[in-house]
């Protein structure tokens, strides 16, 4: 085996981990490997295991530097290894770092975000996303805000909700797309459709059908405290939709330093007054389509298939 990618969660969840584990065996393939993907690491010796995520995989790779001392490892960094284990120095996420043959980030801002000592073996490789054909999707007549993924706290899910409800005279709805992730938070959305009949909590989605909401959406609402780089993001930047962001690093990685729809981290005030002037002023949904079509240009597939043939050629 030439590649074999490492992913800490089971294959057959719709984990954003996984989803990224899954596009990279097919663009690392397009670049000319053999490749494959498995949950951890089940033994079989590979020329590169790349392993997603520093601190989940730790096991793996030093599991995998031991028994396969020739091989060389490859290190995705994830938004909470960038934003969170590598800012605590005594973090097992340091000693992946020191064991990896080579890194990887998903943008420019991450970059600048990696310790001075581990930036010269690490690479920036744009994510890409393929999409399935949606056909014909017709806007809502009603002003409608999509706030797609899983529900957990590292998400801030209800922000946009929490907007809404500040605003009674707001002809507006809410629509919130994605499973229970964490204990409870099922339960708080159940409890915001009672109290806020512009809410609707769709629950979890096959990928197609969640698009197609995305795509009758005036808005896409990214309130994210942690981000490493978001593929509901990409995809709404590709299909043209609106983005209204918080201002974190793997949101501007991707939108760009002077996007005109981010709010501060948890801000619903902020983020209502966006989500008004979004809904009465053309110009301004305008200007968003504009700055995010000069960005998608830096997230294709045939950038990410030469980042990684780069990438791999020089470790194989």
């Amino acid at each position: 085996m030439q590649v074999l990618i490492s992913c800490p969660y089971p294959l057959d969840s719709s984990h954003g981990n996984v989803v990224s584990a899954r596009r990279w065996e097919g663009v690392i393939g397009e670049a000319g490997f053999e490749v494959r993907v498995e949950e951890g690491w089940g033994g079989e010796g590979a020329k590169v295991l790349v392993a997603l995520h520093a601190v989940r995989s730790a096991g793996v790779v030093k599991r995998f530097r031991e028994r396969c001392p020739t091989g060389k490892v490859v290190v995705v960094l994830t938004g909470t290894d960038l934003y969170g284990d590598l800012l605590d120095e005594s973090s097992v996420a340091h000693e992946v770092l020191k064991w990896a043959d080579g890194l990887v980030v998903l943008n420019e801002v991450a970059l600048s975000r990696m310790p001075l000592g581990y930036r010269q073996k690490t690479r920036v490789i744009g994510q890409s996303v393929e999409l399935p054909d949606l056909g014909e999707g017709e806007r809502e007549v009603v002003p409608t805000f999509a706030v797609v993924g899983h529900l957990r706290e590292v998400k801030r899910p209800f922000l946009a909700v929490e907007a809404l409800q500040k605003r009674e005279g707001f002809a507006a709805r809410v629509w919130q797309v994605g499973g229970e992730r964490e204990v409870g938070f099922g339960e708080r959305a159940r409890e915001w459709e009672a109290e806020e009949g512009r809410y609707c909590w769709w629950g979890g989605m096959e990928r197609e059908e969640a698009l197609r909401l995305v795509v009758r959406s005036w808005a896409v609402v990214n309130s994210s405290r942690m981000e490493g780089g978001s593929n509901a993001l990409l995809e709404a930047m590709i299909l043209g939709v609106p983005v209204l962001a918080s201002r974190i690093d793997g949101n501007v990685g991707l939108l760009g330093g002077d996007y005109a729809g981010y709010f501060e981290e948890g801000d619903e005030e902020e983020l209502g007054v966006l989500m008004e002037r979004l809904v009465e002023d053309e110009i301004f949904q305008m200007r968003l389509r504009m700055q995010m079509e000069a960005r998608v240009c830096l997230f294709t597939r045939a950038l990410e298939v030469e980042g990684w043939r780069e990438m791999l050629e020089g470790l194989i």
